[in-house]
């Protein structure tokens, strides 16, 4: 099975000349609300969540791949919306 990496060019050319892969942080992605999606009234709840958010990026970091690098959404959060550029197969 093949995966894809998809990146923008900030880091895609050092990537291959370095033989790296970027691993983000949770702070560092689009999604502001990543990890706090749940519906929770509760304030002490709500800043139980965010401490767990900081403390899972400060000490921990992700990285995604696809199967397919056809999904112009993906290339649209993850590659600097470069699907435009991707060739037709």
């Amino acid at each position: 099975m093949r995966v894809y990496y998809l990146t923008g060019e900030q880091f895609g050319l050092s990537n291959l000349a370095l033989r790296r892969l970027k691993v983000a942080r949770f702070e560092d992605l689009n999604d502001p609300f990543e990890l706090l999606g749940v519906d929770i009234g509760d304030r002490a709840i709500r800043t139980a969540l965010r401490a767990t958010k900081k403390q899972i990026n400060d000490t921990k970091g992700l990285i995604c791949f696809s199967r397919s690098w056809k999904n112009p959404l993906m290339w649209g959060h993850y590659a600097e919306k470069a699907h435009r550029d991707v060739p037709r197969i």
